[in-house]
């Protein structure tokens, strides 16, 4: 059984190439403010893996509101 999208092998290796691009360039132009967005992005996921997906003792109005939230945005995309 097949699963997932199959695709030629240089869709992949291009996607690759094009994003390694888009990131390289702007480190090398700007590095500073490169950094700056760098440490926005990792401080925002770190925050967020630790508040949603490693504490697992929520409370449950916390639960709840992420619940509602999931809901909308189901709404939303569909």
């Amino acid at each position: 059984m097949l699963c997932g999208v199959q695709l030629p092998i240089v869709v992949p290796i291009l996607y690759l190439l094009t994003t390694a691009l888009l990131v390289a360039v702007p480190l090398i132009t700007n590095p500073k403010e490169s950094a700056i967005g760098l440490a926005m992005m990792l401080g925002t996921g770190v925050a967020y893996y630790l508040l949603v997906i490693t504490w697992t003792s929520k409370p449950a109005v916390l639960v709840s509101k992420m619940g509602a939230c999931t809901s909308i945005v189901m709404m939303m995309i569909f």
